[in-house]
């Protein structure tokens, strides 16, 4: 199984083989990411063990909130963007770590089906 990096370079990676994905494929991925969402990371990008144990330590809330923001941004083809410094040195002064997602996303009637518009942005701040 390929693994991307945990990059939005990874993240583009990744969106455009699944976005090649028939519908019912990329169903079958959202549906992995909303129902186990730890171990989907795992299994598909390339992680230290830190950050394998900080998004098993999410509130469960959080990793709800990030699984099924995910998979809906998946099964509707929508952006989706990773922005994450590539300098740790906030985290030694501050001690924290925070992922923000942040969805604009909506259903919007195209004379026929309703169609999703909208993209997700994860953040990740030190």
């Amino acid at each position: 199984m390929k693994k991307y990096p945990f990059s939005d370079a990874g993240f583009q990676a990744m969106q455009k083989d699944l976005y090649a994905l028939t519908d019912q494929e990329l169903q079958v991925v959202a549906n992995a990411v909303a129902n186990h969402f730890n171990s989907w990371m795992s299994e598909n990008f390339d992680l230290t063990e830190s950050q394998i144990a900080f998004i098993e330590g999410q509130q469960p809330q959080m990793t709800a909130f990030l699984s099924t923001q995910t998979s809906f941004a998946m099964v509707n083809r929508l952006p989706i963007t990773l922005i994450k410094p590539e300098s740790k040195i906030n985290a030694l002064m501050r001690g924290a770590k925070l992922i923000r997602p942040k969805v604009k996303a909506e259903m919007i009637p195209d004379g026929g089906p309703y169609h999703a518009s909208g993209n997700l942005d994860i953040e990740i701040t030190y």
